[in-house]
C-alpha cells in the first residue's frame, strides 16, 4: 500500500486555522510533525467507512482511539463501498451501509434505482450532508490529536463492489460510460476520468483546511 502525504501548506490556510500541516521530520522521515510534536502515527482497527456509512457513531470511535493513547485513523472518501454482510466475510462491515444509508459525495437525483437503495446519484452535484459529515469528522479528529488518512480510491476487487459504485452508469444519472469494471482506475475509463478528477479537487479543498489530513 501507498501513502501519499501531502504537505497543503503550498495552498492557502484558513484564517480560522493557521495550523501548519503534519509533515514529514526533515531529519527522521520515520517521524512526522504534528501540532508541534515529533509523532509516530499508531492506531488499530480502521474504520474506512466512518463518514460515508450514516450508521456509524464516529465520535465514539474517535473518543476510543483517543482514550487508548493512538493517533492515527483511515478514511475512505466515497468512491468505494462494500456490499452488507458478504464482502471479505465481514458481518458488520462500516464500509459497507445498510440500504439507504450511503452518504456519498455525491447528490441523489429524482430517479429512482441506485443497487444500494434509493434514488441515482447526480456527479454533477454535491452532497451537503456529507461535507457537513466529512468536516465534522476532521475536525474532531484534529482536536483529539489524530490523523487522518483519506483513501480516495481503492481497487474494486470484484463485481460486487463494482454494482455499488456511484460511477457506475447504473447508479448514476450521467450516463457515464460501461466499462469493464477492472479500469475504472485507469485512463482508459471514459469519461468516468473527468468526474473522477472533479471529486479529488473537490475532497482535497475542503480537507486543506485541517492540518490532520493526508491522502
Amino acid at each position: 500500500m501507498a501513502v501519499l502525504l501531502l504537505n497543503v501548506s503550498a495552498f492557502a490556510q484558513s484564517a480560522a486555522n493557521p495550523a501548519q500541516p503534519i509533515q514529514l521530520h526533515p531529519q527522521n522521515s520515520h517521524y512526522f510533525l504534528f501540532q508541534g510534536k515529533v509523532v509516530a502515527l499508531i492506531t488499530s482497527g480502521e474504520h474506512y467507512g466512518a463518514v460515508i456509512n450514516a450508521d456509524v457513531d464516529y465520535h465514539r470511535y474517535l473518543a476510543t482511539l483517543a482514550a487508548e493513547g493512538m493517533n492515527y485513523t483511515r478514511l475512505f472518501a466515497g468512491s468505494y463501498l462494500e456490499v452488507p454482510a458478504k464482502s471479505f466475510g465481514i458481518l458488520r462491515n462500516d464500509l459497507a451501509p445498510a440500504p439507504g444509508r450511503f452518504l456519498a459525495p455525491w447528490a441523489r437525483s429524482t430517479a429512482p434505482g441506485y443497487a444500494g437503495g434509493g434514488n441515482k446519484f447526480d456527479l454533477e452535484q454535491w452532497n451537503p450532508e456529507y461535507f457537513s459529515r466529512l468536516r465534522d469528522f476532521l475536525g474532531e479528529a484534529e482536536r483529539r490529536g489524530i490523523v487522518v488518512e483519506i483513501g480516495l480510491f481503492s481497487s474494486q476487487y470484484g463485481r460486487e463492489q463494482w454494482n455499488l459504485s456511484p460511477f457506475n452508469r447504473d447508479n448514476n444519472v450521467n450516463a457515464t460510460e460501461g466499462i469493464d469494471w477492472k479500469k475504472v482506475n485507469t485512463p482508459e475509463n471514459g469519461n468516468i476520468l473527468a468526474h473522477q478528477e472533479r471529486y479529488v479537487r473537490k475532497i482535497v479543498r475542503e480537507a486543506n483546511t485541517f492540518a490532520n489530513a493526508l491522502f
